[in-house]
């Protein structure tokens, strides 16, 4: 921290070296308020938690936002030329140009988001799937990357094999902003994620990187789709902390981010011969904890997942609110929240690649999940924020 007050202030103070003094040397101004005001947002700015003024606002917001930029499955199931094996080869060739690229875990997300919304909209042809993917990837980094990081248009065409051609990209950039109406803005799962985590600062990096692991899968999965990104991010940490033995955290528990952990454990647990290859290598290194071989292992043995009333103490029980009524598809709710992840997460090489077997899909349908945004909550329990299904 030092070290990079030191170089801002040096940036400060060179902008402004235009004044020469009598004897025809340049001075320095005194720029000791500038630097006072520099280091205070510098520390804010390293824990956005601390902006509790505005936490509240930003979690409604954040929910009010994932849910108006959900994909529509029933319109994704109606595309005449593409199905749900296809997916899974675009999503393993997008995590691979992804890591190659080191962009950051946000943008991945959001460029299957951006698929999602635009596949939605638009029919798409089988040919030009891949094209969709990586304009989406393109965007995605532009809205969240730094500049030096987005791929150029020679790496695009490289990473096709020479199938499109730079204008093709350009097109289809142009076709996907103006058919989503340029609304790119999307809480992502990972920055749920990196919210609860942070919020509650008692996970260790082997589980974020678990339940970072297991979230992926989620952009395999058909049903995924219109299931809110918090609800994604909880169930997964949720997952997570099982497979690690960490404690529960009831606050942090509600029926959507329970079936979100009990639908991971369903396909983990019956098809993890078919886990992709490109997840089991990007999340096998030791900076991400092995977490890949980790899971693997504990699917192995025989464990699962398994919902269980917990036993609450008599001073939790005094402050409780009336138990949860019981779970049923067409009620969902949501809540969570957290930032995780650092930068050097990001900084993993390019994983191998291979056709990874497709993925079948869970005989569940969330069709009628249409959840609407409840008063705002309070900051005191921003963990087990809940997204009610009733109507206006």
């Amino acid at each position: 921290m030092p070290t990079t007050t030191r170089s801002l202030r040096y940036k400060i103070s060179s902008k402004s070296l235009k004044h020469k003094s009598s004897n025809g040397r340049i001075s320095k101004p005194k720029t000791t308020q500038p630097r006072k005001k520099l280091t205070i947002s510098l520390t804010t700015q390293n824990n956005p938690l601390k902006e509790s003024e505005y936490f509240e606002d930003i979690c409604y917001y954040m929910h009010l936002m994932e849910l108006q930029t959900l994909g529509d499955l029933s319109l994704i199931d109606s595309q005449p030329e593409l199905d749900w094996r296809m997916r899974s080869y675009l999503i393993d060739f997008l995590i691979e140009v992804h890591a190659h690229a080191r962009l950051r875990p946000e943008t991945l997300y959001l460029a299957v988001n951006i698929i999602d919304r635009y596949v939605s909209r638009r029919v798409v042809l089988k040919k030009h799937y891949q094209l969709v993917g990586c304009a989406a990837l393109w965007i995605a980094a532009k809205f969240e990357d730094a500049k030096h990081a987005i791929p150029c248009l020679s790496d695009l065409v490289v990473s096709c094999c020479g199938i499109y051609d730079e204008s093709a990209f350009v097109q289809m950039e142009s076709h996907i902003l103006t058919t989503l109406g340029w609304v790119l803005g999307h809480p992502t799962a990972e920055s749920w994620l990196r919210i609860f985590t942070l919020a509650m600062g008692t996970d260790d990096m082997q589980t974020q990187h678990i339940a970072r692991c297991v979230m992926e899968l989620s952009l395999y999965r058909r049903e995924f789709i219109d299931i809110p990104s918090s609800s994604i991010a909880a169930g997964s940490l949720l997952l997570a902390r099982t497979i690690v033995g960490r404690a529960r955290k009831i606050v942090d528990e509600d029926q959507q981010s329970i079936q979100v952990a009990e639908l991971l454990d369903s396909f983990l647990g019956e098809h993890l011969d078919q886990l992709s290859e490109i997840i089991s290598a990007k999340y096998a290194p030791h900076y991400y904890s092995r977490a890949s071989i980790i899971v693997r292992e504990w699917y192995l043995a025989g464990k699962r997942f398994y919902f269980y009333a917990p036993v609450l103490s008599p001073s939790y029980v005094h402050n409780t609110p009336p138990p949860t009524p019981p779970f049923s598809q067409s009620s969902m709710e949501t809540g969570m929240y957290s930032p995780g992840s650092s930068s050097s997460e990001d900084d993993a090489p390019l994983t191998p690649y291979s056709q990874a077997a497709p993925i079948p899909s869970l005989n569940v349908d969330y069709k009628e999940n249409k959840q609407i945004i409840k008063p705002r909550p309070s900051i005191q329990s921003f963990t087990s924020l809940q997204i009610s299904n009733k109507g206006v």
